[in-house]
């Protein structure tokens, strides 16, 4: 597949929006609106009692408060380790000892470039 059309339609501070249009070899055609996300840090803080910590957050779009496991946006520059170590501590104001990345995975990967990464 070869993209042969990008048009920027949304661009905000956490993420933008594509209309592409990618073909085949044999002309197959593909269309598409794409988020572009810089990518995600997950931390699965675990305990010497292996309790795993959670934050309770207001989600807009479920319209509801939430348990989740510390996550955010890589910042430009950022690697994913750096984003997890920032995003627990701005978070939870706690600090790990150690860290293991754990898995990398596109949570969405028919229509968000989104690269997420889970640590323990």
């Amino acid at each position: 597949m070869k993209v042969v059309s990008s048009r920027e339609i949304l661009k905000n501070k956490l993420f933008s929006v594509v209309d592409e249009v990618a073909k085949d070899p044999d002309g197959f055609e593909i269309k598409r609106s794409i988020v572009r996300h810089p990518g995600s840090a997950v931390m699965m803080a675990v305990d010497e009692e292996r309790r795993i910590l959670l934050v309770r957050q207001f989600r807009l779009p479920a319209n509801s408060y939430m348990w989740e496991l510390p996550a955010g946006r890589l910042d430009p520059g950022e690697t994913p380790l750096q984003a997890a170590q920032r995003e627990l501590e701005e978070e939870t104001g706690c600090a790990a000892k150690s860290w293991k990345e754990l898995v990398s995975f596109y949570p969405s990967p028919g229509y968000v470039e989104e690269k997420m990464t889970i640590f323990v």
